[in-house]
C-alpha cells in the first residue's frame, strides 16, 4: 500500500475527515489513540483509490476498494465491526461479499466505496497545505550515493524533480469523475515531494519473476504516464521496440529447431507501416490498431460480443473496447488477414513456450510460466542497456529507460550490440524526448 503522507497524519486533518465523531472531545488517551488509528484507516482506503494493486476486480470505477480482513485487523485489532460502523457513517459503501480460497481458487476480499466528497475535501486540504510549502525550481537531478542494486547493476535510489510541477499540473485537472481521482493522485504525490524538498525515493524490489519495480507514492515508475512526461520534462525516453515479440520469438528459436514466425517478424520489422495499411482498410484510427496488437500479445481473447459477469453486470470485451465499442470494427480488426496469421502465431508460441517450460515451472499456470520466461529474459536486456547508459540513467522501466541527456545514434547501435553480445537479444531502440 501507498505510504500516508505525514500532513494527511496530521490532527488537524484527522477532525476535518471524521463527521461521527469531534476528537477534541475525547479525554482518555487509549480511546484517543484507537480513534486515530481508525482515521488513518480511513485516509489509508482513500490513498488506496491511487493504487493500482488495491483495485477491486468486480468494480470497474475508480473509488472502489479491496477491504481484506488482514487490513481491519491492523487498524483495530479487536474491534472490527465498530471499524465497519464508522465507515459507513462516514459515507463509505460497504460490500460485504466475499469468496475464501477454494480448491486452488483464489478468493475475492469485500468491497467497499470511498464517498467521492471525503476525496475532494482531502485534495482542498492538501492544496491549501500546498500553497505554504512553496520550493523553489531546482530541476532534475540524480542521487547516486546509495545505488540500489539490480543483481550486480546500480540503479539511483533517489531522484529530486520539481515539485511545483505538480501543483501546476493539479491546477489543470477539472475536478469530475476520472479526472478527481487523477488530481487526488498529484496531490498525493506532491504531498510526498513537497515534504522532502523535492527528493523521491525510488524504493526498488525485484519480484520472483525478475522485474525491479519501484513501489509507493514517491515512485517515479508507479506515477501515470500523462503526469511522468511532464514532470521529467527534458529527459528522454530510450526504449525497447516491440519488445515481448522479439525476447519470446528468439526464446522459442533456443527451444526448437523448426520455429518460423513469419507474421510476428514482419510486425518486428514494419510495425509502423501494418499497423497504417490495417487501420486504412477497416477504417479505424492507428492508435487503436497498435492498441489492439499489443493486447495480442497479452492475451486478449476473440470474443467481441458484450456478455454478464458472474454479479450479472454488462462487460464489453477488451477487443471492443479496444476500438471504442464499436462491434463491427473490432470483427473488422479480428478478421483482417494480417491480424489472422499474426494472431494465430502467438497463440503457438505461446502454446509451445508455456508447454516446454511446465517441469522447469512447476506451480506455475500457463500464462505465468509464458511471463516468468519473458519478464527475465526482459530483466537481463534492461540490466545492459542500464550498465551502459550509465549514470545518464534516471529510472529504469520494464522494456525501456528514461536518460537525462540524448544520445547520438551511434551509440544507439552501440548499445544494441553490447545488448546482443551479453544477452544473445538482437534488439533495436528507439529514442523520444519526454
Amino acid at each position: 500500500m501507498f505510504e500516508i503522507p505525514t500532513v494527511l497524519r496530521s490532527d488537524e486533518f484527522r477532525k476535518l475527515i471524521r463527521k461521527d465523531r469531534n476528537l477534541d472531545q475525547i479525554t482518555h488517551k487509549s480511546t484517543l489513540k484507537k480513534e486515530q488509528r481508525i482515521t488513518d484507516g480511513i485516509t489509508q482506503l482513500m490513498i488506496n483509490t491511487s493504487d493500482k494493486w488495491e483495485k477491486h476486480s468486480d468494480f470497474p470505477f475508480w473509488n472502489w476498494v479491496r477491504l481484506s480482513y488482514e487490513f481491519e485487523r491492523n487498524v483495530c485489532l479487536n474491534d472490527i465491526s465498530y471499524f465497519q460502523s464508522v465507515l459507513v457513517q462516514n459515507g463509505f459503501q460497504l460490500n460485504r461479499h466475499y469468496q475464501i480460497p477454494n480448491r486452488g481458487k483464489k478468493g475475492k476480499t469485500r468491497a467497499i466505496g470511498v464517498p467521492v466528497e471525503k476525496v475532494k475535501c482531502a485534495i482542498d486540504f492538501l492544496k491549501e497545505k500546498h500553497q505554504e510549502l512553496t520550493k523553489p525550481d531546482k530541476g532534475i537531478c540524480v542521487d547516486w550515493s546509495a545505488p540500489f542494486d539490480f543483481k550486480g547493476v546500480p540503479l539511483p535510489s533517489k531522484i529530486r524533480i520539481d515539485s511545483s510541477l505538480l501543483k501546476e499540473i493539479s491546477a489543470e485537472v477539472l475536478e469530475v469523475s476520472e479526472k478527481l481521482n487523477l488530481e487526488w493522485n498529484l496531490q498525493l504525490r506532491a504531498a510526498n515531494a513537497l515534504e522532502n524538498d523535492g527528493w523521491l525515493e525510488q524504493n526498488y524490489k525485484v519480484s520472483e519473476y525478475g522485474r525491479c519495480f519501484g513501489s509507493g507514492l514517491s515512485s517515479l515508475q508507479t506515477m501515470p504516464k500523462t503526469i511522468l512526461k511532464r514532470v521529467l520534462k527534458g529527459c528522454w525516453n530510450l526504449d525497447v521496440n516491440t519488445a515481448s515479440f522479439v525476447i519470446l520469438t528468439e526464446e522459442h528459436r533456443r527451444r526448437f529447431r523448426n520455429s518460423k514466425f513469419p507474421a510476428i517478424e514482419r510486425y518486428i520489422r514494419f510495425k509502423t507501416w501494418i499497423r497504417e495499411e490495417v487501420a486504412r482498410s477497416i477504417g479505424a484510427d492507428p492508435s487503436s490498431v497498435k492498441k489492439g496488437f499489443t493486447a495480442i500479445g497479452f492475451g486478449m481473447r476473440t470474443n467481441t460480443k458484450l456478455f454478464y459477469d458472474l454479479n450479472g453486470n454488462l462487460v464489453t470485451p477488451t477487443l471492443t473496447s479496444t476500438f471504442g465499442g464499436n462491434l463491427e470494427t473490432a470483427r473488422k480488426f479480428l478478421d483482417h488477414p494480417e491480424v489472422k496469421e499474426f494472431w494465430s502465431e502467438v497463440r503457438v508460441l505461446f502454446d509451445d513456450l508455456s508447454r516446454c517450460s511446465e517441469q522447469e515451472l512447476t506451480g506455475l499456470k500457463k500464462g505465468q510460466r509464458v511471463s516468468y520466461l519473458y519478464q527475465h529474459r526482459e530483466a537481463e536486456i534492461l540490466r545492459s542497456i542500464c550498465r551502459s547508459v550509465g549514470e545518464n540513467l534516471v529510472i529504469p522501466k520494464h522494456d525501456a529507460v528514461v536518460i537525462q541527456n540524448p544520445i547520438e545514434h551511434q551509440e544507439i547501435n552501440w548499445i544494441q550490440k553490447k545488448v546482443e553480445e551479453e544477452t544473445g537479444f538482437r534488439i533495436t531502440l528507439s529514442e523520444e524526448a519526454l
